[in-house]
């Protein structure tokens, strides 16, 4: 059995081991041992060297990044957790996108973006919302930049035109309209093609009595030989005619030619035989062609001839030449008051008087000529 003492000691020692007061009977202590938590409340212990007991003390209450310690444990601010407020590593889930550098803080983090990345996860920035492809060029997203699928016709970063008309390829003054993968011309009249080639004229062999075709842009141009005129070489100069000459101090020879022409047309074949269309210089000269004139009715039954006269909003008429009409042979009750642009006959209906007539209406006519026509006579070949 025990005795008092010893079970007054037992009590004291366990007593002591539950509460930590003191060791017995001045028996020193131990060292403290370390922390059971690093933080948040933890203990260490001390034990008593001579019989063991030991006691507690709190230890390591400082809680980390800014929790709070009290009621026995840490109080965490948002953004950390556990026992000691450990700060939660958002970065451990790679928020940042396209190559960030992912920085941590206290309840967030932020992202270090490269060029062409933005936004707080680094998202890249979208170059094709633009729409930087031109003419139906499909864009590609890379980071920091994009690229275009170019359809043909069109090249370039940006799938520009290809500008097909700066080859100048219309011809003969065609206009040149760009489109994509292509061009087209406006080609001017007398050209045709895609190119506007010159329409070959002189294929259709236009020109009459031996004359050269010449090939130009919307035209052709007849070199005739000698004795022929006209646009197709289709005059003769030396055609079916009579003729009569007037001696004295103004001496003439009128030639009456048995085809008709529009007056311009006459006054060109005259000149081509060195003459000009009849300008009668007085009445004695006018009365002497008109009575030549009724001579020949049976070979004219139309005997409407041009004279040299021409109005054209103006009165008196002029003659071909420019000078006013000086000789005058108007029928009683008609003037040189011509109506709009008319030309100068001479009408047998009337006399052989003078008329107003259509310009562009054909009828005969009578060359005024100082020397007879001849070959040798002739100036340069008119085409």
């Amino acid at each position: 059995m025990l005795s008092a003492y010893s079970t007054a000691l037992l009590f004291t020692t366990w007593n002591i081991g539950v509460f930590g007061s003191r060791c017995y009977s001045g028996y020193n202590w131990a060292g403290w041992g370390t922390c059971s938590h690093s933080c948040g409340g933890g203990f260490k212990v001390r034990h008593c060297y001579y019989d063991n007991t030991y006691e507690n003390e709190r230890c390591g209450t400082r809680c980390l990044n800014g929790g709070e310690f009290y009621g026995g444990k840490c109080h965490c601010v948002p953004g950390t957790v556990g026992r000691c407020c450990d700060d939660i590593k958002e970065c451990d889930s790679n928020p940042c996108k396209n190559g960030g550098v992912c920085v941590e803080g206290i309840n967030h983090y932020t992202c270090n973006c490269p060029a062409g990345t933005t936004g707080p996860n680094c998202d890249d920035i979208l170059e094709c919302a633009s729409n930087p492809c031109k003419n139906g060029g499909t864009c590609h997203e890379h980071i920091n930049y994009y690229t275009c699928d170019c359809v043909v016709g069109t090249t370039g970063p940006n799938c520009d035109d290809i500008l097909e008309c700066q080859s100048n390829p219309c011809l003969n003054g065609g206009t040149c309209i760009e489109h994509i993968n292509g061009y087209s011309c406006q080609c001017l009249q007398g050209t045709t093609g895609y190119n506007c080639v010159d329409i070959p004229e002189c294929i259709s062999n236009p020109c009459q009595n031996g004359g050269t075709c010449v090939e130009m842009i919307n035209m052709y141009k007849c070199n005739c030989p000698p004795a022929y005129i006209g646009v197709n070489c289709e005059k003769y100069l030396l055609a079916l005619h009579d003729s009569v000459c007037r001696t004295g101090s103004r001496p003439s020879c009128y030639i009456v030619f048995r085809t008709k022409d529009t007056w311009q047309g006459a006054e060109e074949f005259c000149e081509a035989r060195n003459g000009h269309l009849v300008i009668p210089e007085d009445t004695e000269e006018a009365l002497y062609i008109e009575n030549y004139l009724e001579s020949m009715r049976v070979r004219y039954p139309e005997a409407l001839f041009w004279l040299g006269g021409k109005k054209s909003g103006r009165s008196p008429p002029y003659w071909v030449h420019g000078e006013q009409v000086t000789a005058y042979r108007w029928p009683v009750g008609v003037s040189d008051n011509l109506p709009g642009t008319q030309c100068l006959t001479m009408d047998g209906r009337y006399n052989f008087e003078w008329q107003g007539f259509p310009c562009d209406r054909p009828t005969y006519f009578l060359c005024e000529e100082k020397v007879p026509f001849q070959l040798n006579h002739t100036g340069p070949v008119v085409g």
